[in-house]
């Protein structure tokens, strides 16, 4: 069944894979500075394998985190524009500054239609599908 995995549903896959990496190796970079910060992220690492593997429970999981990225989003781009003197971003612990208000709006925008595309490749019929088979023999 793996070669069988839609190419899109397999990005979508490696994206939470590889966030899951990322957030990963952010917690060990915090770690060595005395701090400890578990980012819920880290879980895109198993979520990413657990949709390789059509497991049920992990497409549901993706799903929150993409519905949790689709109301956050927005609501970042509110607190920008409120307060568009605190924008601050931190790329393993170390500060990036002077994030121009337009420039997080810009970004927050794609990372809101990335998440409703993933979101959608998650809820086509022919992908849910797959997770929901019941395997025969």
């Amino acid at each position: 069944m793996p070669n069988q995995i839609p190419g899109t549903l397999r990005l979508v896959a490696l994206i939470f894979i590889l966030s899951g990496i990322a957030a990963g190796l952010d917690v060990l970079v915090t770690s060595f500075h005395h701090e400890f910060m578990l980012g819920f992220v880290v879980a895109g690492f198993f979520i990413g394998f657990g949709l390789l593997d059509y497991k049920p429970i992990w497409r549901l999981t993706a799903l929150g985190f993409l519905w949790f990225v689709m109301v956050m989003a927005p609501v970042l781009c509110v607190l920008a524009v409120a307060d568009p003197h605190k924008l601050e971003l931190k790329l393993f612990e170390e500060s990036i500054v002077g994030i121009s208000a337009p420039a997080f709006l810009s970004f927050m925008i794609w990372v809101l239609l990335f998440a409703f595309w993933q979101y959608r490749v998650l809820t086509r019929p022919d992908v849910r599908k797959l997770f929901y088979q019941r395997t025969e023999g």
